[in-house]
């Protein structure tokens, strides 16, 4: 039983804008508090930003954590029903739209302790399971429209504490194609079974106990039917059957929080106190990493309220789930061309999207484009799908890399789903360049006499595509003869939004007539190479 101590309500400030695929909610633990974060890129980011906090007024006390999607409502858009989020304390669950806009509460008869809740939008009809952490222990079951369901609760066995948390995963042999299996845990050792079809318990997944203390959020990888759990000191990955594949991350404090990213290839665990929270590849757990992939801590700076902000739950929009509804799988490429370009150079990035089942259709809805640096995609980081074939269709944006972003690009674009299909998400990769320039020089009189100055200038331009930017910087002089410049260097000086110049004296030196060189070399600046540029002039 966790026991929180009582601080003083900060306020919160409305989320801003809609929920975009990959965006990363943490229930905070108090006074129905959700940090809303997006990451800069889908799988593993390298950046997070805080969107806002969402809360349901007048609901206070220590929240559940459980968080689930209505993937039907969030479609509809603004004012229907998108995020379910269990309120522990207040004794129901939240309701917010896909701005995080509070709508109202759903469903009445919790007994003590809502913690877990799945939304289950891919049966007929659809249904809401809540589990409870004490009293009854039930799991409660609500239609759609948060009305009881048929039946009003389930009575699984339990263990250590009660039905904290529960996932409905893929029909096993016994199910005849349905939904019925809820996996679930108790904070203890097993991950438990009960057949919300039948009314019936079943085998726990794991014959042998977890390796950890104590299980809390798990989840049911689309691609294999095997299971993440947070076991308390680690993420332990289970088969099938519930044998132990892997153990992966460590924490000195109790990662309680997990969910899956969209594709099942990743997800994203936290620590409940402490709230460091860490992104995984499958793959990278699976080799036993203790490092993450990617970590950031989802409490944000300066929270408060009746309980302490801690990370009491994770949702992933988009996360992969057997809840979604019966839709065709799909996969998402991408690619940008002209693939190298100079900062302030336009290229434009192309998205497939192919519908990867055995009866294809053209993907329809949007794909939104993003990058791990900075730059602009116009006419904006959206668009709209358009059919390509009977399996695939495209749609493109221009990106435009910002200044001082010299290097690789990361762009991903993640395609929304719609009614039919799947959600997924493709990635490329761009090399930025600095831009290019010419110096040409020129001085004047070109024909002079020993010890006669004269005037030399040298003009530096930028000569990429795209938008040009003004040089700046230094060009330092040289000479192939005797002489010397009033100056080793001149600093440049716009002359145009493409050109830059600056200009010195040289004074040659009593010599032989010769012909000299004269050589200006440009240093280059923060997104401009470096060039060099040369004249003659005629000493009698």
């Amino acid at each position: 039983m966790l026991v929180f101590a009582l601080y003083p309500i900060a306020p919160v400030r409305a989320a801003p804008n809609a929920f975009q695929l990959c965006d990363v909610f943490a229930s905070l633990g108090s006074d129905s508090q959700i940090a809303w974060w997006r990451p800069n890129q889908c799988g593993i980011p390298t950046s997070m930003t805080l969107q806002g906090i969402l809360n349901a007024p007048g609901i206070t006390g220590t929240a559940g954590g459980g968080m689930a999607f209505n993937v039907l409502g969030c479609a509809l858009g603004p004012g229907n029903p998108c995020l379910y989020a269990t309120e522990f304390q207040a004794q129901t669950v939240a309701i917010f739209d896909d701005t995080g806009t509070f709508l109202r509460t759903c469903g009445t008869g919790y007994n003590f302790d809502p913690e877990s809740i799945v939304v289950n939008t891919a049966s007929i009809p659809g249904a809401i399971y809540v589990g409870q952490a004490d009293g009854t222990h039930e799991i409660r079951k609500f239609n759609l429209d948060c009305s009881n369901g048929t039946p009003p609760f389930f009575a699984p066995a339990t263990e250590l504490r009660g039905t904290d948390w529960i996932d409905l995963v893929a029909p096993d042999s016994s199910d005849g194609g349905s939904l019925c299996d809820m996996q679930y845990t108790s904070e203890s050792a097993h991950i438990l079974t009960f057949d919300v079809c039948s009314n019936t318990q079943e085998a726990n997944l794991n014959p042998a106990p977890l390796p950890g203390s104590n299980a809390f959020a798990h989840r049911q990888l689309t691609i294999d039917e095997s299971v993440l759990v947070g076991d308390d000191q680690f993420v332990v990955h289970l088969d099938g059957s519930g044998n132990v594949i892997s153990t992966c991350d460590s924490s000195n404090g109790v990662l309680f929080a997990l969910n899956l990213l969209p594709g099942s290839t990743a997800f994203v665990t936290a620590d409940l106190i402490g709230g460091k929270t860490d992104y995984f590849t499958i793959a990278h757990c699976d080799a036993r990493n203790t490092v993450p992939d990617f970590t950031f801590n989802a409490i944000p700076a300066g929270c408060a309220g009746t309980a302490p902000c801690v990370v009491a739950g994770l949702a992933v929009f988009g996360e992969a789930t057997v809840v979604t509804p019966g839709l065709d799988s799909t996969s998402t490429s991408v690619s940008c061309a002209p693939s190298i370009v100079a900062v302030n150079q336009a290229t434009q990035c192309t998205a497939f999207v192919t519908d990867t089942s055995a009866t294809p259709s053209s993907p329809t809805g949007t794909v939104t484009f993003s990058s791990n640096r900075p730059g602009l995609f116009t006419p904006s980081r959206t668009c709209n799908l358009r059919s390509i074939s009977s399996s695939s269709s495209s749609c493109s944006v221009i990106y435009t890399p910002s200044l001082g972003t010299e290097g690789t690009h990361t762009i991903t674009a993640g395609y929304s789903g719609d009614s039919t299909h799947r959600q997924s998400t493709g990635y490329t990769t761009i090399s930025v360049t600095k831009r290019s320039s010419v110096t040409s020089v020129t001085c004047s009189p070109s024909t002079t006499q020993a010890r006669h100055p004269v005037t030399c200038t040298a003009t530096v331009a930028d000569t990429s595509p795209g938008t040009p930017i003004t040089p700046t910087g230094t060009v330092a002089w040289g000479s192939t003869g005797p002489g010397s410049f009033s100056s080793a260097s001149c600093t440049l000086s716009s002359t145009g939004p493409s050109t830059a110049s600056c200009t010195v004296n040289y004074t040659p030196t009593p010599a032989k007539p010769s012909l000299q060189t004269i050589t200006g070399t440009y240093s280059g600046d923060t997104d401009h190479a470096g060039s060099s540029g040369s004249t003659t002039i005629n000493i009698l």
